[in-house]
């Protein structure tokens, strides 16, 4: 294609087209080393911009090219003083507008923007000045070429067997820009590469919470909590000490309070007891199965939640049908 737009000037005798360069013959004084460099650059404004120019004769002028496939860098930064979805469009809409800047994806959560440039209009060093100068902390991570697909590794919790893993899997890789996604039940994280130019963090978060999981971009201590499964612990430890209260009462109710005793005609003093106190432990103790079960359900798949869910809420009801 390049043949085509310079062979027809005057004083460029041959191209010969490379994996990574075009070499030019030219007729010296016919047409002179600046003006070909000045050509070349002219025309691939329409193509991929050349890196430099050297001379290796003096007839001939050799352009190294970049990747065909990707002009743009991409540039992973630190940003530090974002504190609301307010800082991140703030960044975000500042970054598209200048020159050279294709795409800026922003984590709020993570702390750390993306950033697709063009290394010929500006640098890494004048992109994160850009940060700063908006009020932000930011140092660059990582400076290089435009790569398809990035890893995300996750703190996932609320799961109970290998059916969540498989459903959040299987959720995940149905979703466009998603190469593949790998779950472990025992130490609760996930890892997910995905295509950073289709899809992005906080949409990968939101998917999996809208599937009935608590998820985090895990810090060194989320790590080490996650491997000894502290919070999940400390949360079910809760919910069981809260169902015992209400368990206990209930037991000492089924053997002191009459069998005969209304409390108007037609309703026992008994059984109104038992429902007024199991209703909260049906539906405090057992929220997190209910919330997940039916997030489960919406997604089409059914884990031990839905079925834990059905035994309480059928036998909740049968409870209540025959108090009435």
């Amino acid at each position: 294609m390049y043949d085509e737009l310079l062979t027809p000037v005057d004083g460029i005798r041959h191209i010969s087209i490379g994996e990574n360069c075009v070499v030019l013959e030219a007729v010296s004084n016919i047409i002179s080393y600046d003006d070909v460099i000045a050509l070349v650059n002219k025309t691939m404004s329409r193509q991929p911009p050349p890196v430099k120019c050297k001379k290796p004769s003096a007839h001939t002028v050799e352009v190294e090219l970049m990747d065909l496939d990707h002009t743009s860098r991409r540039l992973l930064v630190a940003i530090q003083g974002m504190s609301c979805a307010t800082c991140v469009n703030a960044i975000e809409s500042s970054l598209v507008k200048v020159e050279g800047i294709k795409a800026v994806r922003v984590n709020l959560v993570g702390e750390k923007g993306e950033i697709e440039y063009e290394p010929d209009v500006l640098t890494s060093h004048a992109v994160a000045e850009k940060i700063n100068s908006m009020g932000f902390m930011c140092t660059v991570i990582q400076d290089g070429k435009h790569s398809g697909y990035s890893e995300l590794v996750v703190h996932i919790t609320g799961m109970t067997c290998s059916s969540c893993t498989n459903s959040i899997e299987r959720m995940l890789t149905g979703l466009e820009g998603i190469k593949e996604a790998s779950v472990v039940l025992t130490t609760e994280m996930g890892k997910i590469q995905y295509d950073n130019n289709v899809i992005g963090v906080r949409t990968i978060l939101r998917s999996i919470r809208d599937a009935g999981f608590a998820v985090e971009i895990p810090s060194k201590d989320t790590k080490l909590e996650a491997l000894s499964h502290r919070k999940t612990i400390n949360s079910w430890r809760l919910t069981f000490v809260l169902c015992l209260m209400l368990a206990a009462p209930s037991m000492i109710i089924m053997y002191v309070v009459p069998s005969s005793k209304n409390v108007i005609v037609g309703l026992k003093l008994k059984p109104f007891l038992l429902f007024v106190i199991a209703t909260p432990g049906q539906y405090i103790g057992g929220r997190k199965f209910f919330v997940t079960a039916w997030k489960s359900v919406i997604h089409k798949s059914a884990n031990m939640d839905v079925l834990i869910s059905l035994g309480g809420i059928i036998s909740y009801l049968y409870s209540v049908a025959v108090l009435l």
